[in-house]
């Protein structure tokens, strides 16, 4: 009996591992593994980092847009209350400097 129980848990954890990498695969092919930082929600908008760039995309989700594209990295954007302006902070020409865009 004990060898039919490891057998079987044997069997699951094979299995989860198997379903686990597979679904890794499935996510990388469709393009939402990532590492994305300091995300900034202002309604239903969210805009994050990502690849040095800034990207915004919808609360409920769906494709992200590049918004930034230097070579300097763009990090901790903030949206105003109103939701007019986006600012963040970025190194483009030596210490780092707070910069806006509509």
């Amino acid at each position: 009996m004990r060898f039919f129980a490891r057998f079987i848990t044997s069997v699951l954890f094979c299995t989860a591992v198997f379903l686990g990498f597979h679904a890794q695969a499935v996510a990388q092919q469709q393009g939402t593994l990532g590492f994305y930082r300091y995300p900034a929600l202002h309604g239903d908008t969210i805009v994050f980092a990502a690849e040095g760039d800034l990207w915004k995309v919808p609360a409920v989700g769906g494709v992200a847009r590049r918004l930034t594209t230097h070579h300097s990295e763009e990090t901790d954007p903030v949206i105003s209350p109103d939701g007019q302006t986006l600012a963040f902070t970025a190194r483009y020409e030596g210490p780092a400097e707070l910069y806006t865009m509509p």
